[in-house]
Order: structure tokens, then sequence, then C-alpha cells
């Protein structure tokens, strides 16, 4: 769900579906995490913002410890020089 307030774009429950609503990357969990980030940016394209604007994530998977280098391999990659608090329960 994505609603707006104010100047702030609360983003949550972002999946690895694409745009017909299949899951992407059954097992893998690299492809998860790229559509995932994906489907963010599309976000953030709808509402005008930028990932430069972003000021922190929050990632939840399973077995977070078996992809924590994964995560933040590719987070970091996807935020390029901007760096939003990250975080990984």
């Amino acid at each position: 769900m994505t609603v707006g307030a104010g100047e702030t774009l609360p983003v949550s429950g972002r999946l690895s579906h694409d745009s017909a609503g299949t899951f992407i990357g059954t097992g893998d969990f690299e492809p998860q995490m790229t559509t995932n980030l994906g489907n963010l940016d599309r976000v953030l394209e709808h509402f005008g913002a930028r990932r430069d604007q972003i000021v922190g994530t929050t990632v939840l998977a399973r077995r977070l410890r078996d992809h924590f280098d994964t995560v933040t391999r590719l987070h970091a990659a996807y935020s390029g020089d901007h760096r939003p608090t990250g975080t990984a329960p």
C-alpha cells in the first residue's frame, strides 16, 4: 500500500511480482530482491520521487542470515552514492 502524506511517501508491502502479478524468483533470492527494488522504482516514479530521496528501508526476508550478503550488496548497488538507513530485523 502506498499513500502520500504531505511530502512524505511511506511505501510498504513491496514484493517480487511482475506487472501481471506473477511471483518472480521462486527459490532464488537474488531475482526476488532485484524485482522488488525495480518495483520500488516504479512506485517512486509514479509519485514523482527519486531514489536519492529515500530516507530508510527495511528488508524482511525469511532466512535473512542466508541472504544478508546479497541484501547488502544489492541495496548498496541500488542506492549508489546515496546511503539511506537500512534495517534488516
